[in-house]
Parts: C-alpha cells; structure tokens; sequence
C-alpha cells in the first residue's frame, strides 16, 4: 500500500507540472504520441491478439471479444482521435467571465484543469489511448486501471505514452498506467481521495455499480447505456428503418446502439414486417411482444427484455397505441442515456424532447450518433448520464473547471 501511494503522489505532483506547461508542448507531447504508435503498430496488434486468444481460452462472448480487439481501423480511428485531440483549442487559462466590482477590483473566472483523474476500465484498449490525450491536453494528470483481459496491449499503449511525456520533458508519471490483474486495487484507488480528485468508471453494470457504491471520490459516469426509439405514426417508414438498423448494427456493443424499438400501431401493420426482414438480413436476432408478432414471425421476449442493455445484434419490439404511452414507457425502462424518435410531427417531437430525461436524444437520426467526435468535440472519456458538472460527452470542456481570481490595488473588507 505505501508503494501504491507513492505512485499516486509522484502522480499528483506532475498534476501540478502538467498544468502549468504550455499549449505547444501539450500539443507536442500528443504529436510525438501519435508517432510512438504508428511506429509500434505491428507490436501492438500482436500484443493484442495475445489478449484475444486468452480471452476466447477464458470463454469471453463475442460481443466482448469484439469490444477487446484492435482493428487496422480502430487503430487507424485511434490514431485520428489523438491528432485530432491535439489540434484542439485549449481549455484551460480561459476567462469564462470578467467584471469590475464597485470597489474596482477586477474579478475574473479562470478554466483550470481538473487535477487527478481516476479512469476505471474494461476490455477496450482504445481507452487507454484516448483518455490518456484527453487529460494531457487538458492539462490533467491521469490513473489509469484497464481491464486485465487487455492487459498486454495497455501496457504497451502506456510505454507509448510514457515514451512521449519523456521526449517531450514532461514527468511520466502525469499518467500512471497500473500493471496489474489484482482487482483488489481498484477498491483502493476509489478511496484515495487525497491523491485523487474526479473518478471516471468506464465498462459494465456491476463494475460501475461497485465503484459508485464504495468510491470516496466524485465521479462521472452511466452505469448502464441501451437505447430505444420511438416510431410514431408519422414517421417517414423509409428513413425510420435506416435509422433503426443503423442504431442497431453499426456497433452493437455500445452504449449507444438501440435495444427496443416502439411502434406506433397505426404502422405497425406496414412497418413492422420490412423492419424484421432487414434486421434478420442484418443478423439480428428480433423479439417481440404479442402485437408485434403478428405482424411478423419473431421470437417471444419477455418482461426482463425491456430493461436489458444487449450489447450484441439483438433487438425488440414493442407495438404502442399512442406517443403517452411511447413517453411512459421510455421513462420506465430508460437509463437515461440516450433515446430516440422518429416523427414528422413537430408537436409530437417537442412533447417527446420536453418529456424525457436523457443525456441525448436523437430526433430523425440514428443513437449511434451520441458521441463526442460526432458533436465535434474529439474523443471522450465517456457519456455522463448524471446532473452534475457534466451530462452526456465528457470531452475537453468538460475536464476543466474554474478558479476566481481577484486582481486589486489595496482594497480591503470593512
């Protein structure tokens, strides 16, 4: 433990460096990044199968194998995200607000980098990378604690990132990459308050569920994704489906991808059945309530369908008699991440965007779009479903706060 702590005092100290350093070595550092890991590729993608075929020895489902493994275009995707990350503005030193106050001080509020950040994740070793240039360019210092089936590859992504903090003159230890498999740590790294200022929990249910409940430190997360989309009477059928399926098939393990489709009945008769047949084209496996069926020959589901997050081609179907009814059920089953709605109707659109509460919500365009590259802010820690501080992406802007700064000329209080 007193080795644990040293670490994450080495890292709070180059919290305290990396925050002061400039925007161009900021930027150097994520350029020299970008170099390391196209110049180690091959390593990376072989260090990366090792994780995969350990994985499939462990009987990991294929929803996760994809998740854990490394594509040329992921990699390539990673590599974007990090220039792109680089090229960015810069959020800190900003005057978010200016005023002269009656006794003529000057009273300014300034962005500053959050500090120490915590980032607890799964099988995704993307993460490692894309994290690790968020907080640099943010000027934050970054705990990093990967899942242990990708444990090959994030090491080897971390040496490149330590390799860059070093060429750059940046401490290395303003990203802290813990090489273990001991799952025991991460119970005493959401405890080191001291050390460490926000936590970021990224991966499954039960792992962000735990972290919620024994964390000392505050923390922006969702701890389940899964989206549904409403299908209203005046929907235009043709666009509807090509959301639907996008939603479903671009990505399936994601937090993003839609899980239940609601159908207004007044469709249902000619959207349901072409809906089915591109989704079982696609590979999906679709199931539905009794009105759905028949409409079209798909699999029962049942009552606990309605609240999963699959992660995988599998989608439901819901017939509904009207847009209340759409609303009440989205607000009963969602997880207050992303939802959607196709309609023509604007007055059915306002009172769908007015009645839910969710981070996103998508009006005639596809869940898959509720990303932080797609809303132009770079890469992202993840999506914040909470009220505080952040909601939805958790790109740059949202890796700061703020300080107030007086300027005075021997004002004092009376």
């Amino acid at each position: 433990m007193d080795k644990f702590r040293a670490q994450l005092r080495l890292t709070r100290d180059a919290a305290q460096i990396l925050a002061t350093l400039p925007i161009s070595t900021r930027r150097g550092i994520l350029r020299t990044l970008a170099s390391r890991l196209k110049y180690k590729k091959k390593d990376l993608l072989r260090a990366n199968k090792r994780d995969i075929e350990k994985a499939k020895k462990r009987g990991r489902n294929n929803a996760f194998i994809d998740r854990l493994t490394l594509t040329d275009k992921r990699f390539n995707s990673m590599l974007v995200q990090v220039k792109n990350i680089a090229r960015s503005r810069d959020v800190l030193h900003r005057v978010i607000e200016s005023r002269r106050l009656p006794q003529g001080m000057i009273l300014k509020k300034i962005s500053v980098p959050l500090g120490v950040i915590g980032i607890i994740y799964e099988s995704r070793p993307n993460v490692t990378i894309d994290v690790a240039a968020l907080c640099i360019m943010s000027g934050n210092a970054a705990v990093l604690k990967g899942g242990s089936d990708a444990l090959n590859t994030n090491r080897l992504l971390s040496r490149c990132v330590q390799y860059s903090l070093k060429r750059r003159g940046a401490p290395q230890a303003a990203v802290n990459f813990l090489d273990t498999k001991d799952r025991s740590v991460v119970e005493a790294l959401v405890k080191e308050n001291e050390y460490i200022d926000v936590v970021i929990p990224r991966g499954g249910y039960e792992l962000v569920r735990k972290i919620v409940r024994q964390s000392r430190i505050p923390i922006l997360y969702h701890a389940e994704g899964g989206a549904r989309i409403y299908v209203d009477k005046h929907a235009d059928l043709r666009k509807a489906i090509q959301i639907c399926i996008n939603a479903k098939t671009d990505h399936p393990a994601t937090c993003n991808s839609v899980d239940t489709v609601l159908v207004h009945g007044k469709i249902a008769r000619r959207f349901i059945p072409e809906m089915v047949r591109v989704f079982k084209s696609e590979g999906v496996e679709v199931r539905g309530d009794p009105e759905s069926k028949r409409f079209a020959k798909i699999h029962s589901a049942n009552a606990s369908d309605y609240s999963a997050e699959f992660l995988d081609r599998i989608v439901v179907l819901k017939v509904v008699k009207s847009t209340e009814e759409a609303i009440a059920f989205i607000r009963r089953f969602s997880k207050k991440h992303t939802e959607g709605i196709v309609s023509r109707n604007k007055k059915t659109v306002a009172a769908f965007v007015n009645s839910i509460d969710a981070a996103g919500i998508f009006v005639n365009c596809s869940t898959r779009l509720h990303d932080g590259g797609i809303f132009g802010l770079g890469a992202e820690m993840g999506i914040a479903t909470g009220k505080l501080h952040a909601r939805g992406p958790v790109g740059l802007k949202e890796l700061a706060t703020y300080k107030w700064v007086m300027y005075g000329s021997g004002q004092i209080r009376n």
